[in-house]
């Protein structure tokens, strides 16, 4: 089971491939890795449920690549708690706060 997005090449070990199965992400990821000017070999994965973008990356770039990796995923993730939850977390907490101050002043 692999958690990342990115894995060694199959066949050539000094190539490591990311994989997006977001279009307007690997578009990003794309981008970045021309602006770095990071050397890259692409192939669209439409074979099996998901279609995906892959981009192989030398070995001696896998720093970089790995910075634009996360550049593309933070510009694109979506929130882990949903706004009214935070919005209720936050209220909760708050009145606790609240009981815990009136509570120490009173006695």
């Amino acid at each position: 089971m692999n958690l990342t997005n990115y894995t060694d090449h199959p066949n050539n070990n000094s190539y490591t491939v990311f994989s997006f199965a977001r279009m307007e992400q690997g578009e990003y990821f794309q981008s970045l890795l021309e602006k770095e000017n990071i050397p890259f070999e692409y192939h669209f994965d439409d074979e099996g449920p998901v279609n995906k973008m892959l981009f192989g990356v030398h070995k001696q770039y896998f720093k970089k690549a790995l910075n634009c990796n996360f550049l593309s995923y933070a510009k694109y993730r979506e929130r882990f708690i949903p706004r009214w939850i935070g919005i209720i977390i936050l209220l909760a907490t708050l009145a606790l706060i609240s009981l815990a101050v009136y509570n120490f002043l009173k006695s």
